[in-house]
C-alpha cells in the first residue's frame, strides 16, 4: 500500500514539474464558417501560423478583425455559407501624411 502512494506522489511531483503553463487563447472563431474576421480562408481555424488541435496557441495570435461584411449568402440546407466578405474598416491617413507620402514619391528633376 505504502508502494502505491509514492507512485502517485510521484506522478503528480513529475506532473507539476513537466507540465507549463497550459492558458492559451483560441483562434476557432470566426466571420463565419468559411472566412475569418480579417476576411481571409479559414484554415481551419483563425491563427496567423499553425494552430494545435483545439485551435489554441497559435504561432503569431489570432488575426485581428477589419469588420467583416458578409455577402453573396448561399442556402445549403440548415447552414447558409457567404461566399465574399469585405473588410469595412480601412486604413485612415492624417492630411499631412498623404502629403509627405506624395513627396516622397515625385522625382523632381532639375
Amino acid at each position: 500500500m505504502f508502494g502505491y502512494l509514492v507512485t502517485i506522489l510521484v506522478s503528480i511531483f513529475l506532473t507539476a514539474v513537466v507540465v507549463q503553463e497550459s492558458e492559451a487563447v483560441c483562434c476557432a472563431s470566426g466571420a463565419s464558417l468559411r472566412w475569418c474576421v480579417d476576411c481571409t480562408r479559414r484554415t481551419p481555424y483563425c491563427g496567423k501560423g499553425p494552430c494545435n488541435i483545439f485551435g489554441c496557441a497559435c504561432e503569431g495570435g489570432c488575426r485581428q478583425s477589419c469588420g467583416p461584411k458578409l455577402l453573396d449568402p448561399v442556402n445549403a440546407g440548415i447552414v447558409i455559407y457567404y461566399n465574399t466578405c469585405r473588410c469595412n474598416n480601412k486604413r485612415s491617413m492624417t492630411d499631412e501624411a498623404v502629403v509627405d507620402a506624395y513627396r516622397e514619391d515625385q522625382v523632381f528633376e532639375p
